[in-house]
């Protein structure tokens, strides 16, 4: 956290070219991005689009929050979310991974 928006497009290209990336795509459990950046960058057709691929692929993507963009300096959408919401989607997160390993075996 956060994640940018090249640690974004590097795991919905599967581009595995630093250690954080590749353990990303090697990961056999549940993970999660948590992207700030400015409004502007986050509406971007791009960004959007590896949001999707990501969430496609069984990602899972906390958007970000209206508030104080720290890489843009505007308030609206672009903030990082708050821990709570974060810890919130972790939750889901987790239970939604224990289901589904409960119902494979």
């Amino acid at each position: 956290m956060p994640a940018t928006t090249n640690r974004l497009a590097k795991g919905a290209n599967g581009i595995g070219d630093d250690l954080l990336s590749t353990l990303v795509l090697a990961a056999d459990c549940p993970v999660m991005f948590v992207p700030a950046m400015s409004g502007v960058m986050w509406n971007k057709a791009a960004i959007q689009r590896n949001v999707t691929r990501l969430e496609n692929d069984g990602y899972y993507v906390v958007p970000p929050a209206d508030g104080f963009s720290v890489s843009g300096g505007q308030v609206g959408i672009g903030a990082m979310a708050d821990v709570i919401t974060v810890m919130f989607q972790l939750k889901e997160m987790l239970a939604v991974s224990a289901r589904r390993r409960a119902t494979s075996f």
